[in-house]
């Protein structure tokens, strides 16, 4: 079995019918400007009505202090941060007691040259932080969040390469018709969609969530 994350969950039908289909993952975006941003307080709402035991909730922030995320996990019973934004270093992190989740943005139109450097960057932070995870996805100029959060495909290659060394997320323009073939090739640790399972924006749609969830299977 592989992590299989539902990400921008807004409200608790969607979360229950995610969870019954047997995702391990939901992700709550804090970020303002995201068009599935919930509150602290919708967010706990949401997690509390889930049956136990119940898939692990991840805080998705972009370039949030660490500070506030702090007061966030006091009142949402987070298991872990997706982080995403320049402002998160190993250092400011390494004191963080729930799972950390670093993104990491590859550009579209990426080549292989690109391994060394991403891989240097992902071995600095796992020294420091042993447990961390490392969700990959696509960096396109211009985006709404600046990087990451665009739904398009990233080099399936490259992160193939990565994954062998680390624990990957796989994310970037995954849905239900492309998910199994993208497990075959990285071999990741989970996989991660939002706006694959969409109806529209900030609420999924039930049968685009069942078949990710069926496809992604390994």
């Amino acid at each position: 079995m592989i992590h299989r994350k539902i990400c921008g969950i807004t409200n608790k039908t969607d979360a229950t019918i995610a969870q019954k289909a047997g995702a391990t993952m939901f992700g709550f975006i804090f970020y303002e400007k995201s068009t599935s941003f919930v509150t602290p307080v919708q967010a706990k709402a949401i997690v509390s009505s889930l049956e136990k035991p119940r898939p692990l909730s991840i805080g998705v922030f972009l370039n949030t202090p660490v500070e506030k995320l702090e007061e966030i996990v006091r009142i949402v019973p987070l298991d872990g941060l997706q982080l995403h934004g320049p402002l998160y270093t190993p250092e400011t992190c390494r004191n963080i007691e729930v799972q950390v989740i670093r993104s990491f943005s590859i550009p579209q139109k990426a080549d292989k040259s690109i391994i060394k450097q991403l891989h240097a960057s992902l071995l600095k932070w796992q020294k420091i932080i042993p447990s961390i995870m490392f969700l990959l996805d696509t960096y396109i100029e211009g985006s709404e969040v600046g990087k990451g959060g665009t739904g398009k495909i990233l080099d399936w290659r490259i992160a193939s390469e990565l994954a062998k060394d680390f624990p990957i997320l796989l994310s970037g323009g995954l849905n239900p018709g492309n998910v199994q073939k993208a497990i075959k090739i990285v071999s990741p640790l989970g996989v991660d969609v939002k706006s694959g399972v969409e109806a529209k924006p900030g609420q999924k749609d039930s049968v685009k969530v069942r078949s990710f969830l069926n496809n992604s299977v390994k």
